[in-house]
């Protein structure tokens, strides 16, 4: 089975609905607002907020860290 995310137009979900229901996808309730959106805890926002603090000049680039993967 592939799970899949999409992203419907807020205009065109009744009838995705439909198409849904009709094929017997298994559609989960959509995200309403950002509300929905994972909560970190204190912890994980404490680590997050540590390392945002660290300068950019520290960090590797993405292309510096695929070369990296690739060495490995």
């Amino acid at each position: 089975m592939l799970q899949q995310t999409l992203s419907v137009p807020e205009k065109d979900y009744k009838l995705f609905l439909e198409v849904a229901k009709r094929f017997r996808w298994k559609v989960k309730t959509p995200l309403k607002n950002n509300m929905d959106a994972p909560i970190f805890d204190k912890k994980t926002l404490a680590m997050l907020d540590e390392r945002s603090k660290v300068s950019n000049n520290l960090c590797l680039t993405a292309e510096e860290s695929l070369r990296l993967l690739n060495e490995l």
